[in-house]
């Protein structure tokens, strides 16, 4: 069979297609297995092909990850003017079965492509054991009081730091923010054996601008390997950011579970910007899952932060306020439907639940 003909092509698209849709079913069946997860990829095979993106990319201070999503949008658009004109210019109204096909099946090969390689990449981590299992930390149903305790000691906690945190010298810059948090990771390392990210890969994101306009703070590029921060947030929102992220980085890909994991880095570093940052971000969570029971209640205990962490909130909410855009929800409905394909039935609530981990965490060591 002639290599170019039209019947080859199709045929070597069709053993693409079956072959990727194979692995792709085979990843799909693997997750439903935790243990056979957390032997061969969670401790196997993520962390050597992790550091690997790091040795790659981790070295340039640009964000190559964000490079790539910048053309790939660029030849998206590009595209969709094409076929715009295509159709409206020429009205061109049918399509040659021919090209249909070839686009359909390229289509195809390219959803299925990128599907495998982003679970093999991280998504896998979705199925690990939780977290907390390794530390006997396991979050339950939380009754009204355990929520009340949580959130009364988490507002002691912001208030504490807050001062702290205004005697201690700034953080000027994102480098310097980031160099504290991979410091907190390595005294997480020391203390629990969760594992700090070496080489590093902490970068601000060249998108900040328009991730301000569609809700996200801080993302992980499973493609490059990089934990990447919108650094055009308010400062005292960017150490937490940074910690959730290279969380997700080490592999705990759950959001309540990224949560967890840099609040624990933000308690063995003892540093009071981080901890400030960490526990305001804690708090809100509580407080928001307060509010479902209680309204009144977490009313009265927002009303009990001091004027500085009172300032610190108007300036992040005026920040929304002025970057407000008619994409924001649709975006952030699109993230929640990601979430609940993955292992995170309450789709944007999740963040939410990093509570009840808190709270297991609590009634284990007295101490948050």
């Amino acid at each position: 069979m002639n290599k170019t003909t039209p019947v080859y092509k199709f045929a070597s698209r069709l053993c693409w297609i079956i072959l990727l849709g194979l692995l792709a079913i085979s990843l799909v069946v693997w997750g439903l297995f935790p243990s056979a997860i957390g032997e061969l990829y969670v401790n196997g095979f993520y962390p050597r092909y992790s550091t690997i993106q790091r040795m790659l990319l981790g070295w340039c201070p640009v964000s190559i990850g964000d490079i790539l999503y910048g053309i790939a949008v660029i030849f998206i658009v590009y595209k969709a003017i094409l076929w715009v004109r295509r159709v409206i210019v020429r009205k061109q109204r049918t399509i040659n079965r021919l090209v249909f096909t070839r686009k359909a099946t390229g289509v195809i090969i390219t959803g299925l492509l990128i599907y495998n390689v982003f679970n093999l990449s991280w998504g896998l981590n979705y199925d690990r054991k939780p977290v907390g299992v390794a530390m006997g930390v396991l979050p339950y149903a939380a009754q009204d009081s355990d929520i009340n305790i949580i959130t009364e000691k988490l507002i002691s906690r912001v208030n504490e730091y807050k001062e702290l945190s205004s005697r201690s010298v700034k953080y000027v810059d994102f480098s310097v923010i980031s160099s504290h948090v991979l410091r907190a990771y390595d005294s997480l390392d020391n203390q629990t054996g969760i594992a700090a990210p070496k080489p590093k890969s902490l970068k601000s994101s060249i998108w900040g601008w328009l991730g301000n306009y569609t809700g996200f703070t801080g993302y992980y590029n499973p493609f490059t390997g990089e934990a990447q921060v919108n650094t055009t947030i308010p400062s005292f929102l960017q150490p937490f950011v940074a910690l959730h992220e290279v969380a997700h980085q080490q592999g705990y890909a759950k959001e309540n579970e990224a949560s967890f994991v840099g609040f624990l880095a933000a308690k063995a570093s003892n540093d009071d910007q981080l901890l400030y940052g960490t526990y305001l971000e804690l708090f809100l969570y509580a407080n928001r899952n307060l509010a479902d029971y209680d309204s009144t209640a977490a009313k009265k205990y927002g009303e009990q932060l001091s004027k500085p962490v009172k300032r610190d909130l108007a300036i992040w909410r005026k920040f929304n306020e002025d970057h407000q855009s008619f994409i924001e929800p649709v975006i952030m409905f699109l993230y929640g439907k990601f979430l609940q394909s993955n292992e995170q039935p309450t789709g944007l609530r999740s963040y939410d639940e990093v509570t009840s981990l808190l709270i297991a965490y609590y009634k284990k060591y007295s101490d948050l």
